[in-house]
């Protein structure tokens, strides 16, 4: 039975799923920094288990050395229940793996800690100052309308589903959300809550946007 162990947990538990201790550890600290509950471990199944009776607010991987773990168990996941969390993946070792759907970041070594603080208090806590949501689909290269909001300054979050851009702005108030034209995400559009949502074409310019951001 996990049911005596989970009756501990708080909605907003944090999940993160991690191959040394010592990292886990390290999680620990920096989540209770913030006053945030963690659940970490080693084995990929106790994971699995714990997220199917109590789904967490967050979900990290830490792919090590084995990322066909990873995509299993986001497998396993997604057949117990259709995954409603973001799963955020850290690929310290650049090695291969075919993004999902369910993965809501995908972050390489060497890591931006900014980055990753940001995508933990946008979820977590909330009321952070972005002016754009931009939600897109992951691929290995970055995508033109978020390399363009990079390189013209403006404080943007992007993510990659619509469940993790619910949370996002269930907790966030930015000033536009740019949706990415493609099927999955028209469809997500009549999900999100904010009233200036504007499609976003991969190749456009972003000038067009720039004059609801002054």
């Amino acid at each position: 039975g996990w049911g005596k162990y989970l009756m501990a947990f708080d909605q907003g538990q944090i999940f993160v799923y991690d191959g040394k201790a010592a990292q886990l550890r390290a999680y620990k600290d920096f989540f209770a920094l913030r006053d945030l509950q963690m659940f970490g471990t080693d084995n990929i199944y106790k994971l699995t288990q714990y997220a199917a009776e109590i789904p967490p607010e967050i979900m990290i991987f830490n792919l090590g050395d084995n990322p066909q773990q990873t995509a299993s168990a986001l497998e396993c996941l997604a057949a117990k229940d259709e995954i409603t969390y973001p799963v955020i993946v850290l690929n310290p070792h650049h090695e291969n793996f075919v993004p999902n759907r369910y993965i809501a970041h995908y972050l390489t070594a060497p890591f931006d800690d900014r980055q990753f603080i940001d995508i933990i208090d946008s979820y977590c806590i909330g009321h952070k100052q972005h002016q754009v949501l931009l939600l897109d689909t992951l691929t290995a290269l970055p995508n033109p309308v978020s390399r363009q909001l990079r390189q013209r300054g403006y404080n943007f979050f992007e993510t990659h589903n619509g469940y993790a851009a619910n949370l996002y702005l269930s907790k966030n108030t930015p000033d536009i959300v740019c949706i990415e034209y493609s099927l999955p995400f028209i469809l997500e559009r009549h999900n999100l809550q904010h009233n200036r949502i504007f499609y976003v074409d991969r190749q456009q310019d972003i000038a067009e946007i720039e004059a609801f951001l002054h």
